[in-house]
């Protein structure tokens, strides 16, 4: 019985402590323990006592308390420092013949496991030298908010608290009633399996276990429980096990609860989610149409003031000075030209236009077309040409998008690299990708982050120097994605730049 008394006491979510007649501690279970330490032994549990309780505390430690009552008073905790209310109930009257007391420790109202309340504890005061007689111990448990009980290897209850009656509305009777078939009978279809398992395990290798599952009341509806057993011992020749069970329905209730606030913050959070991102795609979608409507009719006054700029320019005899001015508004029409149909081809990209022409294209073919266009700049600079097609790949592609591509990053190395220097573009299959790569000698990317190079409208320190609109590479970018590839720059060494296009062949 002492051996089975300690598992049980352990296996209890209250604080339960034994002392002598003069209140010093001998014993504490698993849940004391954690409220007055580990070093508990020889010290007095009245210097846990608040000074305004001593008295009350003197009269059950003395046994002048000689019917079972409840008095509330006020203790302090070694773990926080902090006085609490508890509440000390008295399970037996006090006999004075006993030289050890049993404390069990509560906070007042407490009926759940103190886990559960986040450190609560209980208490009532029993006569543990009485334990041998078995009425006297079952007397004790009757006042453990537990429900406890003794549960043979056939599953038939030997022993169950009273408190199944106020937690189940069950009798003990109505339990030892059901013999074997309590756990068909009580425990949720959805369980059983689990807690027949627990069950065999204990009965079979001695183990422990720890469930928690829902059982059906007296009324018919579930409640939820959290069971634990200890070690199994022979009793008359039949092997038994004791165990404890806790309600722990207003836990499971809350983190039900808990669970569907969550779930319906999540949903929440995702509609919210949704009209932001329909939003920032309605917002996106308008500004790509007003840079396309934007951009398409600034073309044809464009077109215009070119076209009269050129007449201008032949049908007329202009001093210096008003030809330098005709240069220039040329110069700044090419260039607003430029930026115009670069904008507009954005544009494009952004949208996804569904009508944009893919077809099977030849690189190779591309690159020569977009070659014959940077002659000119490039024989104006002395620049060498070094072309290498290892092979002719075929791409489905919008043929005029990925030559403008070719032609940006052949015009920015024919504008970075050095007068009389060489610029290296190969084409190649690699990892089953066709690829556009040109190498130049210049001044190479420097400290920008490549990434910040795709950025529309940026440009580097060493671009500032140039003309350009800074959208250049940021379309190379958006037409390698249109098409499922990738853009790649690297430094070289010890100067200039490589760029690849790879497009899926």
């Amino acid at each position: 019985m002492a051996a089975t008394l300690k598992h049980l006491m352990d296996s209890l979510s209250d604080a339960i402590i034994s002392t002598d007649r003069s209140g010093i501690i001998r014993n504490a279970n698993a849940a004391a323990r954690r409220y007055v330490g580990e070093s508990f032994v020889g010290v007095s549990l009245s210097s846990f006592i608040e000074a305004d309780s001593r008295e009350q505390f003197a009269a059950i430690a003395n046994g002048l308390v000689a019917e079972p009552a409840q008095i509330e008073l006020s203790m302090q905790s070694t773990i926080n420092g902090l006085a609490e209310r508890v509440v000390i109930s008295t399970a037996l009257p006090f006999d004075l013949d006993v030289d050890e007391c049993w404390w069990l420790l509560r906070k007042p109202g407490a009926h759940m496991m103190p886990a559960m309340q986040g450190g609560t504890y209980s208490a009532a005061v029993g006569s543990a030298g009485t334990f041998g007689n078995e009425g006297a111990f079952r007397s004790l448990i009757e006042h453990i908010p537990d429900i406890t009980w003794t549960i043979r290897a056939d599953g038939s209850m030997a022993f169950i608290s009273s408190r199944i009656e106020e937690v189940l509305g069950y009798t003990p009777d109505n339990i030892y009633a059901l013999g074997a078939d309590i756990c068909r009978q009580l425990i949720h279809p959805d369980h059983v399996a689990e807690f027949m398992e627990a069950h065999h395990r204990l009965f079979e290798h001695n183990q422990a276990y720890n469930v928690e599952f829902r059982i059906r009341n007296s009324a018919g509806s579930y409640v939820w429980v959290h069971s634990r057993a200890i070690m199994t011992y022979q009793r008359d020749g039949v092997l038994h096990a004791d165990g404890v069970c806790t309600d722990i329905t207003q836990r499971k209730q809350l983190e039900e609860a808990l669970r569907n606030e969550h779930d319906v913050l999540i949903r929440r959070m995702d509609e919210r989610s949704a009209e932001v991102s329909a939003m920032a795609e309605r917002t996106r979608r308008s500004q790509v149409r007003f840079v396309a409507h934007a951009s398409h009719d600034l073309l044809t006054p464009l077109t215009v003031v070119r076209a009269e700029l050129e007449l201008l320019k032949q049908s007329t005899v202009h001093d210096d000075e008003t030809r330098e001015a005709l240069n220039r508004i040329d110069m700044e029409s090419r260039r607003l030209d430029h930026l115009t149909k670069d904008l507009l081809l954005l544009a494009t990209l952004d949208s996804l236009d569904p009508q944009v022409d893919f077809r099977p294209t030849r690189l190779d073919e591309l690159v020569l077309n977009c070659l014959a266009d940077s002659n000119e700049l490039a024989n104006e600079k002395g620049l060498m040409w070094n072309v290498q097609f290892s092979e002719t790949p075929e791409v489905l592609s919008a043929p005029n998008m990925v030559q403008r591509a070719i032609a940006n990053v052949l015009d920015n190395a024919v504008k970075y690299s050095p007068v009389g220097g060489a610029i290296t573009v190969r084409v190649m299959v690699k990892d089953r990708r066709a690829c556009i790569i040109v190498e130049d000698a210049g001044s190479g990317i420097g400290a920008d982050p490549v990434e910040q190079l795709f950025e529309r409208f940026y440009r580097g320190d060493g671009a500032r120097s140039t003309i350009g609109s800074g959208l250049g590479l940021s379309i190379v970018k958006s037409v390698a994605d249109a098409h499922g590839g990738e853009v790649i720059i690297e430094p070289l060494d010890p100067v200039g730049t490589r760029v690849s296009i790879a497009l899926p062949s």
